[in-house]
């Protein structure tokens, strides 16, 4: 069967390593070679955050052009090139997205970080919410680093006592991770640990 890479859409040159590896691909080996991988991490109030690539590029350009023109069929690409780097990381551990604010759900018409979670059968549980009626970028960076618009729901109780990943696209501020972090530690999880898609590295010390 032939397959058209999502980011180019040329023709993806059959390829006998991948094809013993990967059950399906949607991205050409030359798009792949252009993904800026970076597997940093930092600490951020006492929880380890591990970061997979740079806010540069080719996945930034995927990230927003899923997030921001709705291109749906992205979905299984954002991060595929990580995934089985995300499947030892995640091991016994639970996604918890970090939620986008009410405003920004609606306009895209579906959650970001759910559906990916969704397509790639991680494990997850969808526990907080964001009360913000103000999308993230609106906001002024004082206002962002008193950021307290993330609460729990009714789902977090599911999570007390269990390993849980803290799971959002990119990190700017880290005002939205904090807020997460102290919201979910109201449940008492055994522990939280961040997973962060793209690193804004001008916004990092």
């Amino acid at each position: 069967m032939e397959r058209y890479c999502k980011v180019c859409f040329e023709k993806i040159k059959f390829s006998f390593l991948r094809n013993m590896i990967e059950s399906k691909y949607s991205i050409c080996s030359s798009c792949q070679e252009k993904i800026k991988v970076d597997f940093s991490s930092i600490k951020v109030d006492g929880v380890k955050i591990k970061f997979l690539s740079l806010y540069d590029g080719l996945l930034k350009n995927m990230l927003l052009s899923y997030k921001e023109s709705n291109d749906f069929e992205l979905r299984d690409s954002i991060l595929y090139f990580f995934l089985p780097y995300i499947k030892l990381y995640s091991l016994n551990c639970i996604f918890v997205p970090i939620p986008s604010s009410k405003e920004s759900n609606s306009k895209r018409g579906f959650n970001h970080l759910v559906e990916i979670l969704k397509v790639h059968k991680l494990k997850y549980i969808d526990a907080l919410e964001n009360v913000s009626t103000k999308n993230q970028k609106e906001l002024a960076a004082n206002k962002r680093m008193n950021n307290k618009n993330i609460v729990i729901n009714k789902n977090a109780y599911q999570l007390q006592d269990k390993k849980i990943i803290l799971f959002d696209d990119v990190y700017t501020t880290g005002s939205t991770f904090i807020s997460s972090v102290n919201a979910i530690k109201k449940i008492s999880p055994k522990k939280i640990k961040g997973l962060i898609i793209m690193k804004n590295q001008f916004q990092i010390n």
